[in-house]
């Protein structure tokens, strides 16, 4: 997980709507515009990555569950390319060189095996490295114990199955944390 404003580009920075020469990617509260990549460090180790980009800010903006006492814990995720950027309204997290390692971290991010951990170090409406002090770092190549290509909920399972949890924490878990789509 990133440290706060990756790429050293402010919240309020809006790129060209239009591709420009030497342009990448700029993914920013307002969507995807483009900023010339001579604004970026090239030595970035995110900027030649495949990378996962989550809202900083939680899906609860007030802190407090939904009306049935869930959470969804992760705003705005998605997939970011090599030569994609963001603003300092996100965090990153993992850098790969294949597409279908940040698909395999995408979907454990995805789990509510992972959200219920990030909600226990939680304090505020703010996320940042420090809040995923509880989630344990996994192995995103097809030589995992874990199988990245099933079902969110399947992965869930597995998840489960691997940490020993009991089937009375598992509902709990389940209790708690949202289906995220």
């Amino acid at each position: 997980v990133s440290s706060r404003n990756p790429f050293s580009i402010s919240s309020n920075t809006r790129g060209h709507k239009k591709i420009i020469d030497d342009g990448i990617i700029l993914h920013s509260s307002d969507g995807k515009s483009y900023i010339r990549k001579s604004e970026i460090n090239n030595e970035n180790p995110y900027l030649k990555s495949y990378k996962i980009m989550v809202s900083k800010v939680t899906s609860e903006h007030a802190g407090e569950p939904d009306k049935n006492g869930m959470f969804r814990v992760l705003s705005r995720t998605e997939i970011l390319n090599p030569n994609e950027v963001c603003t300092d309204s996100y965090l990153i997290i993992g850098k790969f060189s294949q597409r279908e390692n940040v698909i395999a971290l995408y979907s454990y991010l995805k789990t509510k095996f992972v959200r219920f951990l990030l909600l226990q170090a939680i304090t505020s409406i703010n996320l940042s490295k420090e809040k995923f002090q509880f989630v344990p770092l996994q192995n995103f190549t097809s030589n995992s114990d874990i199988d990245w290509n099933k079902s969110v909920d399947e992965i869930d399972h597995q998840l489960y199955s691997k940490y020993d949890l009991t089937d009375d924490e598992v509902t709990f878990i389940q209790s708690m944390i949202k289906p995220m789509d």
